[in-house]
C-alpha cells in the first residue's frame, strides 16, 4: 500500500514539474500583464522554466528604461521565501547585465545581486536633458533593491567609471570615479563619491530622499594636469577654499532642476 502511495506521489511530481518545465509562458504572460504594470513586454517565447523576451520597456517619465534580448530562469528556492523569483540577463545601452527579482505574494519586489557593464556614453540617452557627453567603461552592482508599494524602499550598491572623461559642456579627464550608494534613513540615500586619476580629486557625498530633496557637499581639488577651463568652469558653480580646493554645497529638490 505505502509503495502504491509512494508511486502515485512520484508521478504527481513529475507531472506538476512537467508542466513548469514544458508549459509555453506566453499564455500566462497576457495573464500577469495587468499586475506587472507600468513594465511592458514585447515578443515573449519560451517555456515558464526558461524563456527570453525581445524587448522590456519601463516607460517612467523621470527615468525610462528598456532593454533587449532578456533571458530568464525561474528560482523554486525563493518560493521559500513566500516570493515567485527568477535569475535574468539582458543587453542595454551597448552593454550587458544580470541579476536576481523577486516579486513577493504580497506585491513587494526585489533586485539582488544585479550586474552591468557596457560603455558609459551609452547611457547619455537616460539624462533628461542633453546636458552631457562622456566615455568610459561604467561597471556597476547593485546588492539589493527593495520596493514596496511601488516606491523605492532600499538601494546598496556601487558604481565604477573607468577611463571618465567629459567631452561636453568642457573636456576634462576624471580617471576613475566611484559611488558607493547606501541607505541614510528611512526614505533617503545618501551616495558617497570619489574621483581620482584625472584632473581632479572629488570627494563627498549627496544625499536624496524619496519626494526628490537632495543636499550635496562635494569637494573639489584641481590638480597640476587641470586644464585653465576646467578650473575657470569649477569656480563658475563651487567655492574656493584654501590650499586650491572648492566646495559644493547645494539643497534642493531634484524634480525641480528638470
Amino acid at each position: 500500500m505505502f509503495r502504491v502511495i509512494r508511486l502515485l506521489l512520484l508521478g504527481l511530481l513529475v507531472y506538476i514539474v512537467s508542466i513548469v518545465w514544458l508549459f509555453p509562458v506566453a499564455p500566462i504572460i497576457d495573464r500577469v500583464k495587468p499586475q506587472i504594470q507600468p513594465i511592458q513586454l514585447a515578443g515573449v517565447s519560451g517555456r515558464l522554466f526558461k524563456g527570453n523576451v525581445d524587448q522590456v520597456t519601463y516607460p517612467d517619465d523621470l527615468l525610462p528604461l528598456s532593454a533587449t534580448n532578456v533571458n530568464w530562469r525561474l528560482m523554486p528556492r525563493k518560493l521559500f521565501a513566500a516570493a515567485a523569483g527568477v535569475d535574468f540577463s539582458f543587453d542595454a545601452y551597448g552593454g550587458s547585465g544580470a541579476g536576481e527579482f523577486s516579486r513577493y505574494f504580497s506585491g513587494d519586489m526585489a533586485v539582488e545581486n544585479f550586474v552591468y557593464q557596457g560603455p558609459a556614453k551609452g547611457l547619455e540617452p537616460l539624462l533628461p536633458l542633453p546636458i552631457a557627453e562622456f566615455t568610459g567603461d561604467l561597471d556597476a552592482r547593485l546588492d539589493n533593491v527593495e520596493i514596496e508599494n511601488q516606491l523605492l524602499k532600499s538601494m546598496r550598491g556601487q558604481f565604477n567609471w573607468r577611463g571618465a572623461r567629459l567631452e561636453s559642456p568642457i573636456t576634462a579627464f576624471l580617471g576613475n570615479v566611484e559611488i558607493q550608494i547606501e541607505p541614510a534613513g528611512s526614505d533617503t540615500h545618501r551616495g558617497i563619491i570619489e574621483a581620482n586619476g584625472g584632473e581632479v580629486e572629488v570627494s563627498g557625498n549627496i544625499e536624496i530622499a524619496l519626494n526628490g530633496d537632495f543636499k550635496s557637499d562635494v569637494v573639489i581639488t584641481p590638480t597640476d594636469e587641470a586644464t585653465p577651463e576646467l578650473i575657470n568652469a569649477i569656480r563658475s558653480f563651487a567655492r574656493p577654499e584654501r590650499d586650491g580646493r572648492y566646495r559644493l554645497q547645494r539643497n534642493g529638490n531634484v524634480n525641480r532642476l528638470l
